[in-house]
């Protein structure tokens, strides 16, 4: 069982891997934001197929409700309900974030997601279905001329 353990750990710190490149650029926090969001619209598109747009959506829901009390600005993402979607909520609080505090948060439920997500299809179909999602961009973002 430890292999297994092992295995598992070595995939999640993949994700916090990810994570970690999109978070600690020498960036303006508006683009690291956008980064995260782009991620998370990017898992969505990846398992819609499999799970289904409302299946993602409950995922993610669960995994911020299950670390609203570390970060409590999570808990405005629970609280909307109906058709709202999830990703554009989360997106929505980050923003409203400090990047530190939007990036811990961010990490606690992407962890979170990830293992509700294994639990739901098993490992190796959750590293299938988000190894693109979590892949290096082929080209990072393009040098923006600051003049008007």
């Amino acid at each position: 069982m430890e292999g297994v353990e092992g295995v598992m750990q070595e995939k999640l710190h993949r994700v916090e891997a990810v994570h970690q490149r999109l978070t600690s650029a020498e960036l303006p926090d508006a683009v690291v934001i956008d980064s995260l969001c782009r991620l998370w619209r990017q898992i969505t598109t990846e398992l819609s197929s499999i799970i289904g747009v409302a299946g993602v959506r409950a995922l993610l829901r669960r995994s911020v409700l299950l670390n609203k009390r570390e970060h409590p600005w999570l808990a405005q993402i629970v609280e909307v309900a109906g058709e709202a979607d999830p990703v554009e909520e989360l997106c929505t609080a980050l923003t409203g974030q400090p990047r530190d505090r939007a990036a811990a948060g961010n990490l606690v439920v992407l962890r979170m997601f990830h293992d509700l997500l294994v639990g739901l299809i098993g490992e190796g179909l959750t590293e299938r279905l988000l190894h693109s999602a979590l892949a290096p961009p082929s080209a990072g973002y393009a040098a923006q001329d600051p003049s008007p």
